[in-house]
């Protein structure tokens, strides 16, 4: 019976359907999660409203079903019957895990490039519903694979994280893979933040801080000290203290006297590590500025990342800005 259960979720997941747009939208897959439940669940009204919602999710199914056949029909359609056949038989390959499997895909590879965009299409698919079904193990053996096609996958997943149609959890993914293919990434990520809307460009930015890159650092450093969203602004602030070195430093800088508390907090907190004594003495005022308002509100928390951040660039522990300002002008004498 095992054999016959594999071959079952076998013959299931070759009829995965060609992605469409790089991600599933993420209300459908909650208004299906939610009717789901409420169609199995116990009747809140009665036998005929059970009757009515279980008839409803019926229809949604077949609906469903419609849509994938139309999908894998519009796609046969792009090849050969006998190039068709040769995908059907090489992903049938790939959900086995063959130890060969790098031979299978030096044949996709053989087929074109449209054939292999197919294929990245359908493992990006693939990893987001074993995602879904809880198999780490074709989870992570989906995301190897789009490594490996690094130059098909790459603009699927940046549209992954710029489209409307992308949710936290798909962006997640994405941004994982692209953190793991790393600097080929870069380019990519960075064309596409003008053109996504502010969930887009946030994702967007936060692919660029995993990346960890030196040269992203310029790009984070605009974004830290221009844009509006203080999210954006955080998390490019978050990027530029993982990949910024001391000469990175003057980015975070600008960033110790602006208005948001937020964007103040987090550039002391950072800064500290990047280790350039020229963010010493903005340190000390930005305390200061604390000590001036009587750490009213989270100026406590802004001068606790100045502190720590004096701390680690000094190796001294005072605590009020008067004594680290004597201090470092002594130093400087």
């Amino acid at each position: 019976m095992t054999h016959v259960y594999r071959l079952l979720f076998l013959l299931a997941l070759l009829s995965l359907p060609v992605l469409q747009t790089g991600c599933e939208s993420a209300s459908t897959k909650k208004n299906n999660r939610e009717t789901t439940a409420t169609a199995d669940g116990p009747p809140s009204s009665g036998l005929w409203e059970q009757l009515r919602r279980s008839r409803q999710l019926k229809e949604q199914r077949m609906r469903g079903r419609k849509a994938r056949a139309e999908r894998i029909a519009r796609t046969r359609e792009r090849f050969s019957p006998e190039v068709t056949n040769q995908m059907e038989a090489l992903w049938a390959r790939f959900m086995l895990m063959e130890p060969t499997w790098a031979e299978g895909r030096d044949e996709w590879r053989s087929l074109g490039s449209r054939a292999l965009e197919t294929f990245a299409e359908n493992v990006i698919v693939l990893m987001v519903r074993a995602y879904d079904i809880g198999n780490g193990v074709l989870f992570k053996h989906a995301q190897r694979e789009l490594v490996e096609l690094q130059d098909q996958s790459i603009p699927l997943l940046v549209n992954g994280l710029a489209g409307s149609h992308g949710d936290n959890v798909i962006r997640d993914h994405c941004k994982t893979v692209l953190a793991t293919i790393g600097k080929p990434a870069l380019g990519e990520l960075q064309g596409a933040f003008d053109g996504a809307d502010p969930s887009g460009q946030l994702a967007v930015t936060g692919a660029i801080s995993r990346l960890a890159l030196p040269e992203s650092v310029p790009f984070l450093g605009t974004i830290a000290t221009t844009r509006g969203d203080f999210r954006l602004r955080i998390t490019a602030i978050e990027g530029i203290g993982r990949a910024g070195g001391p000469q990175h430093a003057v980015h975070l800088i600008k960033c110790l006297t602006d208005d948001d508390i937020s964007v103040r907090k987090f550039s002391a907190g950072y800064i500290g590590a990047m280790g350039s004594k020229k963010a010493i003495t903005p340190l000390i005022r930005c305390l200061a500025s604390c000590e001036a308002q009587d750490f009213r509100g989270r100026e406590q928390e802004v001068a606790q990342n100045c502190r720590r951040s004096l701390r680690q660039l000094t190796g001294e522990r005072f605590t009020k800005s008067s004594d680290w300002r004597d201090w470092w002008q002594a130093q400087s004498k």
